[in-house]
């Protein structure tokens, strides 16, 4: 950037003028986006798709404890796993299945009520017509473990994790009130240093100082009016506000800050440099 001079008589040879910067814009409403979107995600996977899951590996299960009992009630093997199965399947069974219920589900219901009373006869089941019943219930399990058989039981960190992701949906509305405050407000500056801001307005003699200390790290400044008010000045938001900070730095501290808000201090040692470069090239 080159360095230029202002009328005397004003801070500026014209209006300048600044608004919210097209890469703030971007930067808040993708937040938001992306906000949102794992948010949603986490929402959807902590009520939809882990118990979905945890609901497939257990049908899983019950397919293969089922084939295991068959088999022991077949050799004539006493265990307690058929009345564990039955437990479990008795649970299942007493499921609210009022509202819409998908054909998958009542199939299963079908293939439940067949499981049972393959692993705990009723007493109206003939025991001639219990073997018939115990392969119903193995071509129905080898059924369920062709759909449920590769199903994984979700870890115990899965649910603690979508909570990560849902917490980020807090943060979709501050992005929006950040993007929809910050575009609402307007700087202008006139040539004869008054200065409109969202705070209000200041003329040329109430305008006391202007504190650079964090310019050249963070691209913020603070002016200070007369009665000691600050307002915060932020460039990295502000398209064109850092052309205004340098004409008000120029003016009330020209022996630090050039006219484009560059450390004085820095451009001479630069154009220092830049002499003794073109001195060593003239030598050689």
């Amino acid at each position: 950037m080159t360095e230029t001079t202002t009328n005397p008589e004003n801070w500026t040879e014209h209006e300048l003028r600044s608004t919210v910067a097209g890469s703030f814009r971007l930067r808040t409403m993708g937040m938001a986006i992306v906000c949102l979107v794992l948010g949603v995600w986490g929402v959807y996977d902590y009520i939809w798709a882990i118990p979905a899951e945890q609901e497939a590996y257990l049908r899983g299960e019950i397919c293969r404890d089922v084939r295991s009992c068959v088999d022991e009630m077949s050799l004539g093997t006493q265990s307690t796993l058929p009345a564990e199965t039955v437990e479990i399947i008795d649970l299942q069974l007493a499921r609210d299945v009022s509202g819409n219920v998908s054909p998958e589900d009542l199939s299963w219901r079908d293939s439940l009520k067949i499981f049972r009373d393959a692993i705990s006869p009723p007493p109206t089941l003939s025991p001639t017509d219990l073997p018939a019943v115990q392969e119903d219930a193995l071509r129905e399990a080898d059924a369920g473990l062709d759909i449920y058989g590769d199903a994984e039981a979700p870890s115990k960190f899965d649910r603690p994790i979508q909570w990560l992701f849902i917490l980020c949906l807090p943060f979709v509305p501050y992005y929006l009130w950040a993007f929809a405050s910050a575009n609402a407000r307007r700087y202008r500056f006139e040539p004869n240093g008054t200065f409109e801001m969202p705070e209000g307005t200041w003329r040329a003699d109430e305008i006391a100082d202007i504190d650079m200390h964090r310019w050249m790290a963070k691209s913020i400044c603070w002016l200070q009016h007369v009665d000691g008010t600050r307002v915060k000045l932020d460039a990295h938001i502000y398209k064109g506000l850092d052309t205004i900070i340098g004409a008000i730095a120029y003016r009330l501290r020209p022996e630090e800050w050039t006219v484009d808000a560059r450390p004085l201090e820095k451009v001479r040692a630069e154009q220092a440099a830049m002499r003794e470069a073109e001195e060593a090239n003239t030598e050689s």
